[in-house]
C-alpha cells in the first residue's frame, strides 16, 4: 500500500507523525518520505525565524548607534530625493 505524497502539512502530521513514521518506511519508495518532510519543513522554518529575529535585532542595534553617533557629533543628517512622475 503506497502513501499519497501529495498531502497537507496537516494530513502528514496526523498519518504519519502518530505512528513514528513506520508505515511510511515500509512503503515509501522515496529517499526521503513525507514523514521526515513534515521535520525538515519544522527545521527550515525555525531557521528563518531566527535569521529574522536576529536581523531585526542588528538592525535594531545599528539604527541606534547611528543615532547616538551623529547626535553625538550634532550632525544633522539630511536626506534628499526626486521623485519623477
Amino acid at each position: 500500500m503506497l502513501y499519497n505524497c501529495e498531502m497537507h502539512l496537516n494530513e502528514l502530521e496526523s498519518v504519519f507523525l502518530d505512528n513514528n513514521g513506520s508505515d511510511c518506511l515500509k512503503t515509501c519508495p522515496a529517499i526521503i518520505c513525507p514523514w521526515q518532510l513534515v521535520w525538515l519543513f519544522r527545521v527550515i522554518r525555525g531557521f528563518a525565524f531566527a535569521c529574522l529575529v536576529f536581523s531585526v535585532f542588528l538592525y535594531g542595534r545599528l539604527w541606534l548607534i547611528a543615532y547616538y553617533v551623529t547626535r553625538k557629533m550634532n550632525v544633522d543628517v539630511k536626506v534628499k530625493f526626486t521623485v519623477q512622475l
